[in-house]
Parts: C-alpha cells; sequence; structure tokens
C-alpha cells in the first residue's frame, strides 16, 4: 500500500507547482483493476490549490475521469461530517446527567417540561455521535470506495445534519421557554441546587441564541413531519448538489483534462 502511495506521488510531481506539497488520499477507486487516488497539492499556507486522479501505473486519462467523481464525492462528504461533526462528537451527551438528577424528583409540572427537554437533548446528542461514530468507522475501513460506501456516507451526512437541526431548534425556538423555566427555578428556591456546569450550560444557551439562530438560518432549511421523512428530503438535496460539488473541484482538477 505504501509503495502503491509512493509510486502516485511520484507521477504527481509532474502537475506539482513551486513551493507546493503534495497529499494522497488513502481512499481508491478501482477501474479496470488500476487503483486511482485523489491528490491534493497545497500551498505554503495548507490552502488547497488544485487535485489530480492518479494511478500507482497504467494511467489512463478515460478510467481517471471515471474515479473522478467517486473519489471527489467520497472524500468531499468525509471531510464535510469530520470538520462539522468532531466538535459535537468529542463532547459526552452525559453532562446533562446531573442536571437531570437533581430535577427529577422535583413535583411541579412546568420544571418537569423543562427536564423533558433537556433529556430530550441529551437523546439527540447521543444519537448525533453514534451516527458520528458510524461514519468515522466507515472512513477508517474503506480502502476501495463502492457506491455502496458513498451511499452509506451520504445518508450519514444527511442523519448528522438532521439532528443537528434538531439539536439547534431546541436550543434557539425554545429558548423564551427556559428563560422562563429558570425564572420558576429561582422562584422555587430551586436554582441553588442546580449543578454549577449545568447553570452555566442553561445561561450560555439563553445568551447567545439569538448567534445560534442566525448560524441555523444560513444552513439549508431540513423539511418532513418525521425523522425518516427528514432524512429522506436531506438525501435528496445532497444527492442534487453533487453537479455543484464536482464542477467546483473540476475547476482546479490538474489531471485528468474534464
Amino acid at each position: 500500500m505504501e509503495k502503491e502511495k509512493e509510486l502516485i506521488y511520484q507521477h504527481a510531481k509532474k502537475y506539482k507547482k513551486l513551493f507546493e506539497k503534495i497529499a494522497v488520499n488513502p481512499y481508491i477507486y478501482e477501474v479496470n483493476g488500476n487503483r486511482y487516488r485523489q491528490v491534493i497539492f497545497k500551498n505554503r499556507n495548507g490552502k488547497t490549490t488544485a487535485t489530480a486522479i492518479i494511478a500507482p501505473s497504467n494511467n489512463n486519462e478515460d478510467e481517471a475521469r471515471k474515479a473522478h467523481d467517486p473519489l471527489t464525492l467520497y472524500g468531499a462528504t468525509a471531510s464535510g461530517i469530520y470538520l462539522g461533526g468532531k466538535g459535537r462528537a468529542a463532547m459526552s451527551p452525559n453532562i446533562l446527567n446531573p442536571l437531570l438528577i437533581a430535577l427529577s424528583n422535583v413535583e411541579d409540572p412546568e420544571i418537569q417540561k423543562g427536564v423533558e427537554k433537556f433529556a430530550e437533548l441529551r437523546n439527540l446528542h447521543q444519537q448525533f455521535n453514534d451516527r458520528f461514530q458510524e461514519a468515522q468507522t466507515n472512513f477508517d475501513a474503506v480502502t476501495v470506495v463502492t457506491e455502496e460506501d458513498l451511499a452509506y456516507i451520504t445518508e450519514k451526512s444527511a442523519q448528522l445534519s438532521v439532528l443537528h437541526d434538531q439539536l439547534t431548534k431546541i436550543m434557539t425556538d425554545d429558548v423564551p421557554f427556559f428563560i422562563e423555566w429558570r425564572k420558576r427555578l429561582k422562584e422555587k428556591g430551586i436554582w441553588g441546587s442546580v449543578p454549577l456546569h449545568s447553570k452555566g450550560f442553561i445561561e450560555q444557551m439563553i445568551s447567545s441564541h439569538h448567534k445560534s439562530k442566525a448560524k441555523r438560518a444560513e444552513l439549508p432549511a431540513v423539511e418532513g413531519d418525521t425523522y425518516e421523512e427528514r432524512v429522506a428530503f436531506t438525501i435528496e438535496r445532497l444527492n442534487r448538489e453533487e453537479r455543484k460539488i464536482l464542477d467546483s473541484h473540476i475547476k482546479t482538477l490538474r489531471w485528468p483534462k474534464m
């Protein structure tokens, strides 16, 4: 495997410009037994300047064109999932457990509504982490990319987008409820028993909700009445956007000529 990468690296040098660095992506797409990979060219600042699709030997331009789309889409989707999800996935949803434990026995219907909302946040966060780990497992296991792999991580990307939308919806649209909920806790003398970290989480959520709402508004809309419908809607959107992703990469493609 390392020999393959080295051969591709050597082939890529002919397309390299002055001061650029070369990175060979790990994913392979086979055409007629030839194992093509995406090569990334970066400038001294680490910014991607161009790409190429190259095999260790027997490079054929028609084959490279065929390999371009699946390698580009898999790489772009994997990168989007990782960069977009790693921050949340690094946090444990169990940080909400002390809050839920502290308030679970409070006999007040309104306070319990808030407890239920935080339990929903924890469960959605756990689902997000689970889907992220499933995608990560695929990234780590895949060597030769198939159409099934591409469909799988597209589905994971859609699931993560839907879960992110559901989480931010609660943390923005429900903030007026949380403000009144916090006020009720204080009036009943219960706020003091809320763990300090949980207080910080609640205060941060309330104080930053306008910024969070603005960021959510910038993201593509998620439509559907059920989770399954929303995921299906998002998969359709991602599939429609494939051409835009490919066209963007083709602009900086040095080989093959498309």
